[in-house]
């Protein structure tokens, strides 16, 4: 509903309608084109003959235009006291369109547009002044029509004529003229008659008749009510076919025949000025002329309408004149604005002191809103005698004033706003004042820089249109009429709507909806009156029921949908009888709950966070595209906003609304979703009431037929799923097909699955948070985390779950979540196929409501990052003050904050779920029996001892592949200590090799092939080594059936496992320390010496062993070992070390070690030199361990002396095996050494040399023997001799060598001479296994003892060669 136009006091209005049988299509069509003449030219005006009737029809060529306005219902009954006082507020005309296409007659329609005429228009009403029935042919084959009525009243149109538009604009011409002249015979009889003018504050025509004797006029046809009485009781008669067709009464015979009329603009005369002398004779006058203004005024005269509003002006200065006063500067300022448009007045808006030309239309304008404010009634509230009763009453009269002075604010309010949305003073300001409308920037919502553009334009504030538009809000709307509050209130929230003041928007809105409501009660009560005045019942017994509610419980649905009560009968009891509900009519609702959930919307209110959905629709079964981007977190949805004590009021009165229309699927949207909206405000027993009357509504709109649920409301119920972890011997293991080849290693460690190069693989962490392998048709256990926000108990009545993939069975069930509490709840399901099962959320439905399905998925790197990005940037927008007023609420927020959030679709991320992996059914196993006692086991250090178990298969399936692994204490810790990266390479080794080499357990896997059918047994065979600090260990069997795999040819397959745990007790025994190497060579040339007599066998077996030069001549290719040997134990026992050397004979020593006791063991060795390529190479891992660089940074020198050391001591522990046996009993074990270092002495005690060099003397010819005596030779001085050095290249490349003499400390250098250089004597390159002999001459001069060393270099590097010597002792005398 629009607010009035600001011209309306110069708009004729002519009311439109049907006449006898049209349709609605055939209505609208000839109306829109009557409609479009909107504007009459005066000159188009027919010239009236009659001088009686030509008072306000102008002349010709006459300029100016006549504006007409046709409204779609006639004003109410009480608006009739303004009939005299504002004559265009009222239908002047009356245009009805037929259809004289169809069989009726052209009497009958005429009949019907003048019972119509009657109906529409109250007894004593004085309009309208003319009337014409407009009769149209649909189409040009209509035969012909025979009227049989030649009634002026009836004008119709033929099909076949053209040009229809520029006739209709001429008949609405010739009614224009009507209306005119029935004016004119208005003006001249209130000018005979005007002390009826002011005899009330609002006279009007129905006291021409009451006045006749004391103005001592008469009237030629009677009096004006008597005439339309009998018009009308005409027109009743007319209804029967004998009485042919009425003729149409006409208003002007009502009015007596005037006597020669006076001029328009001719002054009163001086019979007159005596008359008005007096000042109720004044106050007439005024009032005669105002209205003879609003009459030219109409006529589209503005010049005169100016003139006679300036005779008028003076003469209302009276207090009894205000409203008068004001009626007359409104049609004063609206003169001005009429001729603006005519003229095409336009001003540029001017942004100095130049005062614009609207300022003093609008000042006056204001003057007359303050003058109708000052106005009070006329009629005494205490109740005159019966032959003084007023025609109007006390209500009436302020009813008046109100409406007028609301009327004069949004006149007021329009100007401005007119102004204002024009951008100045131009052509579309006058279309907007005189039409009515919108700008078209309004079209859409204006942006804030647009409206200050306007204000900047024009000087116009909208702060100055709302201070005046907020002048008509007030107690004094209260005297009007609901439906003319709501016009005003209506009026006034579409000016608010334009000024972009949503608050006050909304204010004037719950107004409109109260009076609405006002409207809906007041029907229903008295529909509810009339069905029970047609059963009997009195309105005191209906009313007594009209109470405000759902109307769910006893009798109060019988106000809101009309239900009989039962008969009572002479006793006064009851009579059986059935109540019957009558159809509640529903239209309307719509649009009232539309502008309930607008209202809230302003207040940052969502009411539509339900929503309301058909059944079968709206089921969200995906839930993807819902859940994910739109955040259901109770943090997001209930972002500060408002004020909560007043967003709380309007809930309030927004669910009494729902309930009053009755709408209610509605009253459950809206209480749920006030729920969820300001739960945080609510107290628990608001809570508790919403819930319950959401629940009661949804059960009166189930019984009553709706279909229709509410979506899921209580936000995200669920925390977290997860699942339930299996029982240990029933998790399913991969293995890759691989692991079914056969095993020639009898040794299986379990160090856990393979390990990647690297420490940390993101990928295979992110596989196995994500993903659980279960099997086919086994059931399944989920745990689910509930929470429940609210103050009442909140119950779920389905909850299952919602998954993807492979088949799966999951029965829903029913929870009830105690109130502001958490509940785990569990789930079950079987997945009854193998593939990957997808566990996405939940589906849960709460009563009365839609299925709604929860997502959860996993918390991802990704995911986490865009989350956190977003919550960021929202945390930071709420503490900014950027946002101000109806911006801060949460859809406006997003609007802006669109493009600095980040966009999930933006990036091609999809969610991960919790998802299992279900693989096809898997056998079970069990173990059936063991050896072993209380599953313990006792052992001496390096024991082995056999364990057997028995396994059974248990299952339907048989068992074709087992696999033993095994767990101790010790390869635990050692796998620890291995993710030390300070850990050097040397030491990683040892660990790796005492895991891999020396297992605590072991299985030998190809001796026993292990194939179980369904019911059967099996024994397997492990072996228990006896290792120090070993406490305890896990058998672990792995089991499965591997056909339907390897049918499928399948890359993996899966296994269960069995667990046996076995405790371990070691005892220490023996403990090998001090473990050296020394050379070994032959000093003399003499054979062995014999032993005493007492020495025992043990005695000469160790001599035989260390007698290795017996049957060997290499001097210098033996060393002694030695190694000693600590009982710690309380028994005695005999140690043997053997020797395994590659080339020569085995060898061994036994000693028998007592209890405390410790024993050293001496075993040769034959010295050795490994290939080059061996002791280069670097140390290997054992195991599939990452890399991991050193971070000492060694020489290459360095790092090949460490590389040797390695080597040499793996080749030193591979040739030297040591073993223990207990005697008197059959209980044996090894003895480890890999605890003894090797150093860089005993590395060249075991090494042999690169190359050698042997020191001898020999005489100047070679038939000169040189004496040797206990290794030195014994020479005479002065005695010329040779120093011969014999050097050999041992190694196995070629080398290019240096020999050097040097003379030890002791010796006198002074009595020898040299034949020679003594240093750096080149020996040139000498092939593997190649000797050169090098002789220099030598003479001592003296007596003496003279001992000289000689040394090897290598060409190419710095010093002498490690471990290359030779020596020799020389011995001068005579």
């Amino acid at each position: 509903m629009d607010s009035p136009a600001f011209a309306s006091l110069a708009h004729i209005q002519i009311l439109l309608i049907p006449a006898g049988n049209i349709s609605k299509q055939s209505f609208e069509k000839w109306a829109s084109i009557i409609k479009s003449f909107e504007h009459i030219r005066l000159d188009e005006i027919p010239s009236e003959t009659r001088e009686d009737r030509n008072r306000f029809i102008a002349a010709p060529l006459s300029t100016g235009h006549i504006h007409i306005t046709y409204p779609s219902h006639p004003p109410p009954s009480w608006h009739s006291i303004l009939s005299l006082f504002r004559p265009s507020h009222f239908p002047l005309g009356v245009i009805g369109i037929a259809d004289c296409s169809n069989d009726a007659s052209l009497n009958s329609i005429l009949a019907d547009f003048r019972v119509a005429v009657t109906e529409y228009f109250p007894q004593n009403s004085a309009y309208p002044l003319a009337s014409k029935c407009y009769a149209f042919e649909e189409g040009e084959d209509t035969p012909h029509i025979n009227l049989g009525s030649n009634s002026p009243d009836l004008v119709v149109i033929p099909g076949v004529m053209g040009h229809k538009k520029v006739y209709i604009g001429t008949l609405i011409s010739e009614l224009c003229a009507d209306i005119l002249g029935e004016l004119s015979l208005l003006a001249s009889a209130l000018e005979n008659s005007s002390g009826i003018l002011n005899a009330k504050l609002f006279p009007t025509l129905s006291q021409l008749s009451n006045d006749e004797d004391e103005a001592n006029r008469s009237f030629s046809s009677g009096n004006l009510l008597g005439q339309h009485s009998s018009a009308r009781n005409s027109a009743d008669l007319s209804l029967h076919p004998t009485n042919g067709v009425r003729p149409l009464p006409k208003r002007s015979s009502t009015i007596m025949a005037i006597t020669q009329p006076k001029s328009s603009l001719s002054p009163p005369s001086s019979v007159a000025k005596k008359r008005m002398s007096t000042p109720g004779s004044l106050t007439a006058s005024g009032r005669l002329y105002k209205i003879l203004a609003d009459l030219y005024l109409l006529a589209g005269r503005t010049a005169d309408a100016v003139q006679w509003y300036m005779e008028a002006m003076p003469l209302l200065k009276g207090p009894q004149d205000t409203i008068w006063h004001a009626s007359a500067i409104e049609g004063m300022c609206l003169a001005e604005v009429l001729d603006a448009w005519s003229t095409g007045e336009s001003v540029q808006p001017s942004t100095g002191t130049i005062k614009q030309p609207w300022s003093d239309i609008s000042d006056r304008l204001g003057q007359a809103v303050a003058s109708y404010s000052r106005a009070t009634p006329s009629v005494s509230p205490i109740a005159p005698s019966p032959s003084s009763a007023p025609a109007f009453t006390l209500n009436d009269e302020l009813a008046a004033l109100s409406y007028l002075y609301t009327d004069a604010v949004l006149r007021h309010s329009n100007l401005l706003f007119s102004v204002w949305s024009a951008k100045g003073w131009g052509r579309l300001t006058f279309e907007f004042l005189l039409r009515g409308g919108r700008s078209p920037s309004f079209d859409s919502i204006p942006t804030e820089s647009q409206l200050l553009r306007m204000t900047t334009i024009t000087n116009i504030t909208r702060t100055s249109i709302s201070n005046a538009l907020a002048q008509a809000h007030g107690p004094y709307l209260l005297h009007l009429p609901p439906s003319d509050r709501l016009k005003v209130l209506n009026a006034m929230a579409a000016l608010y709507s334009c000024l972009g003041y949503k608050r006050k928007e909304a204010y004037i809105l719950r107004e409109v909806l109260a009076v609405i409501m006002d409207l809906i009660v007041t029907s229903r009560e008295d529909m509810a009156f009339y069905y029970g005045a047609s059963s009997g019942m009195t309105r005191s017994a209906s009313s007594g029921q009209g109470q405000a509610g759902l109307g769910i419980a006893g009798l109060e649905s019988m106000t809101t949908s009309g239900v009989s009560l039962p008969e009572t009968g002479k006793g006064g009891s009851a009579v059986g009888s059935v109540a019957i509900r009558q159809g509640v009519n529903e239209d309307g609702n719509a649009s009232v709950l539309k502008l309930v959930r607008y209202v809230c919307d302003v207040y940052g209110i969502n009411l539509e966070m339900v929503e309301v959905a058909e059944t079968g629709k709206g089921e969200d079964e995906t839930g993807e595209a819902a859940m994910l981007d739109a955040d259901e977190d109770e943090s997001d949805v209930n972002q500060p906003f408002g004020w909560p004590e007043l967003q709380v009021g309007v809930v309030r009165e927004a669910v009494a609304i729902a309930e009053a229309l009755p709408d209610y699927p509605a009253v459950a949207q809206f209480t749920l979703s006030t729920l969820r909206a300001l739960r945080p405000h609510l107290t628990a027993q608001e809570q508790l009431q919403l819930y319950t009357t959401s629940a009661k509504a949804l059960a009166t709109s189930r019984r009553r037929g709706d279909d229709r649920r509410v979506a899921y409301w209580s936000g995200r119920p669920i925390l977290s799923i997860e699942i339930t972890p299996l029982a240990p011997v029933k998790v399913p293991i991969e293995h890759p097909m691989s692991h079914l080849q056969p095993q020639t290693s009898s040794s299986e460690v379990a160090l856990g699955p393979r390990k990647n190069p690297f420490i940390y693989d993101p990928r295979k962490k992110r596989a196995s948070a994500t993903q659980t392998v279960v099997v086919q048709n086994e059931p399944l256990d989920f745990v689910l985390a509930l929470y429940n926000p609210f103050a009442f108990d909140l119950e779920l009545q389905s909850l299952s779950l919602s998954t993807s993939g492979v088949a799966f069975n999951s029965p829903s069930t029913t929870v009830t979540i105690s109130a502001e509490s958490f509940k785990i709840v569990h789930l079950p399901g079987t997945a009854t196929e193998p593939g990957t099962l997808s566990i996405r959320g939940v589906k849960a439905q709460l009563s009365g409501g839609t299925f709604r399905e929860f997502l959860l998925p996993l918390s991802v790197d990704d995911e986490d990052r865009v989350t956190n990005r977003k919550k960021a940037i929202r945390d930071s927008q709420i503490g900014r003050t950027k946002f101000s007023g109806l911006e801060a609420r949460e859809n406006e927020r997003a609007k802006r904050s669109t493009g600095l959030e980040t966009s999930k679709s933006s990036r091609d991320w999809k969610p991960e779920f919790l998802s299992c992996k279900v693989v096809e059914e898997l056998p079970y196993l069990r173990i059936r029996r063991t050896t072993l006692t209380q599953g313990a086991v006792m052992l001496y250090d390096g024991e082995r001892f056999v364990i057997r178990l028995t396994l059974e298969n248990i299952s339907e399936l048989p068992i074709d592949f087992v696999k033993l692994t095994f767990e101790d204490s010790t390869s635990t810790l050692a796998q620890q200590i291995l993710l030390d990266p300070e850990l050097s390479t040397a030491e990683a080794y040892e660990l790796e090799y005492d895991i891999t080499n020396r297992p605590v357990f072991t299985w030998d896997a190809a001796g026993q092939d292990i194939s179980i059918s369904p019911g059967q047994k099996s024994t397997a065979s492990i072996t228990c080594l006896g290792k120090v600090g070993c406490s305890s260990g896990t058998v672990q069997v792995s089991y499965a059936y591997t056909r339907p795999a390897l049918d499928k040819g399948a890359e993996v397959f899966y296994t269960r496992q069995l667990f046996y745990p076995i405790q371990v007790t070691v005892y220490h025994t023996l403990e090998c320390l001090g473990l050296d190497i020394v050379p070994y060579w032959r000093e003399g040339d003499e054979g062995t010496v014999p032993l005493p007599e007492w020495c025992s066998e043990e005695d000469l077996k160790r001599r035989d062993l260390l007698n290795i030069y017996k049957n060997d001549d290499g001097a210098h290719e033996w060393c002694l070992l030695t190694v000693d040997v600590r009982n710690m134990y309380a028994i005695p026992f005999e140690v043997t070390f053997d020797r395994q050397q590659e080339g020569i004979p085995t060898a061994s020593t036994t000693r028998l070690v007592s209890p405390g006791s410790t024993s050293r063991i001496i075993l040769p060795l034959r010295r050795v030199m490994l290939p080059p390529d061996k002791t280069s190479s670097p140390i290997q891992s054992l195991t599939s361990r990452q890399f991991v660089v050193e971070k000492e940074k060694l020489t290459s020198s360095d790092e090949q002396v460490r590389r040797e050391l390695f080597w040499y001591r793996e080749y030193l522990f591979e040739s030297v095996k040591a073993k223990w046996r207990e005697p008197g009993t059959t209980r044996q074990g090894d003895i480890t050494l890999r605890s003894q270092r090797l150093t860089l002495p005993m590395l060249e005690a075991l090494r042999i040399p690169r190359c050698r060099v042997e020191l001898s003397l020999v005489g100047e010819n070679e038939s000169r023997i040189i004496q040797r005596i206990g290794g030195k030779y014994v020479i005479p001085p002065q005695e010329f001799a040779h120093l011969r050095a014999k050097i050999t290249n041992t190694s196995q490349v070629t080398q290019s060598l240096k020999l050097s003499y040097f003379p030890l400390p002791l010796t006198l250098m002074e009595p020898v001479l040299f034949d020679g250089a003594i240093s750096r004597i080149s020996v040139g390159k000498l092939d593997p296994q190649e000797t050169r002999e090098f002789g220099l001459g030598v003479c001592f001069v003296d007596e003496g003892r003279f001992e000289f060393k000689g040394e090897i270099e290598v060409d190419g590097e710095e010093g002498f060669m490690s471990g290359v010597e030779a020596r020799i002792c020389i011995l001068v005398r005579e």
